[in-house]
């Protein structure tokens, strides 16, 4: 009945690599190699101290498991909307979905790593938002946006003036067109 605020940070694509079978079994087709179902953040040390003489049959089932990870928590996160829209909630929340990181999966000899570099795979991540009341359906920026863009949107929709000096701008100009897109 009152108005709340989620944020959920989940490490589900964070190392380590331990999807469920039934996810893992979607991606992984009848890998034969030396790695478990599990790779561990000390398996990904080792591979990036040895890359090259990492098969491709190995680099393949890593990525098999961020994979299948990533499909883990898309699953969930459809749980939660559905759970959202039990509830006649769905149509009032603003529900933005992005991530902190990419991940490298073999870009320049490295697998399952992030944080060394600033290169499109660790930078480019997802932006989705969903609108209240189905505000601006399927509309897609062609240019590029921030996640430091995210809470002064997030202010701009709930009417609530930025404090002075805030960094980002929101991206609601761009939606509706008062602004141009800025890249």
């Amino acid at each position: 009945s009152k108005p709340f605020f989620l944020f959920l940070h989940t490490y589900e694509t964070h190392h380590p690599y331990a999807p469920g079978p039934e996810f893992l079994e979607q991606f992984a087709g009848d890998y034969d190699g030396s790695l478990g179902d599990v790779i561990t953040k000390d398996d990904l040390k080792r591979m990036n101290d040895r890359f090259d003489d990492l098969s491709d049959d190995d680099k393949q089932y890593v990525i098999a498991t961020y994979d299948a990870e990533i499909r883990s928590m898309d699953a969930a996160f459809g749980e939660l909307l559905a759970a959202l829209d039990e509830r006649g909630l769905a149509d009032d929340t603003l529900i933005i979905f992005t991530s902190d990181h990419g991940e490298e999966l073999g870009e320049r000899d490295r697998m399952g790593w992030h944080s060394h570099a600033l290169y499109d795979e660790q930078l480019l991540v997802p932006l989705i938002v969903r609108f209240p009341g189905g505000r601006f359906p399927a509309v897609r920026q062609q240019h590029q946006v921030r996640l430091i863009d995210i809470l002064p949107t997030v202010l701009d929709v709930l009417g609530i003036p930025e404090p002075a000096g805030f960094d980002g701008r929101s991206l609601m100009g761009s939606l509706t067109g008062a602004e141009p897109a800025k890249d």
